[in-house]
């Protein structure tokens, strides 16, 4: 995040200290900096630049994984320590794993878990489309909580609204 976060002036000047592309290469991304700054290509190119010299390709995959799956993406990819990592910061609850297809409903795990202060709260958040369930918007209030439901095998990554996360780490 730190080289995605560097200023549009300050990217082609990085991409020629920190990285080895060719002239050409730099001086193309500083056009598409300029011509289009939301794209912020010349940062995303030195963010994966950097971390691939750093700590190898591998280490980009994992990282640019997980960067979209902060972001709304995909995590059937992620295994256990990546979903730990990029989540580490936001509050999970363990539980038993016999919550799991023992009949409870989705809703009834958040509320056990503090997600939500009531199964009203939560039903609210279902219809007005902002739950989401391993990044996937939830449109059924009784949706069942299964071994299917996870990722990684012990994880459920539950999101309200755009930003506000939770795990369901069961054990």
């Amino acid at each position: 995040q730190f080289w995605i976060n560097a200023s549009d002036e300050d990217a082609p000047k990085l991409l020629r200290y920190f990285t080895f592309l060719e002239k050409q290469e730099i001086e193309e991304l500083d056009r598409q900096v300029k011509e289009a700054p939301q794209e912020r290509a010349a940062q995303q190119r030195l963010a994966d630049e950097v971390t691939k010299m750093v700590h190898g390709a591998d280490a980009l995959a994992q990282a640019t994984s997980a960067s979209k799956a902060m972001f709304g993406g995909d995590l059937s990819g992620l295994d256990e320590a990546t979903l730990e990592d990029v989540f580490s910061d936001v509050p999970s609850t363990s539980l038993s794993k016999s919550d799991l297809g023992a009949g409870k409903s989705l809703l009834e795990v958040l509320v056990d878990s503090g997600v939500f202060s009531s199964k009203g709260e939560a039903r609210r958040m279902v219809k007005s489309g902002g739950l989401y369930l391993n990044n996937e918007r939830l449109d059924d209030a009784d949706t069942e909580l299964s071994q299917n439901s996870l990722c990684a095998g012990r994880i459920a990554v539950v999101r309200k609204g755009k930003k506000n996360y939770h795990l369901l780490k069961f054990e």
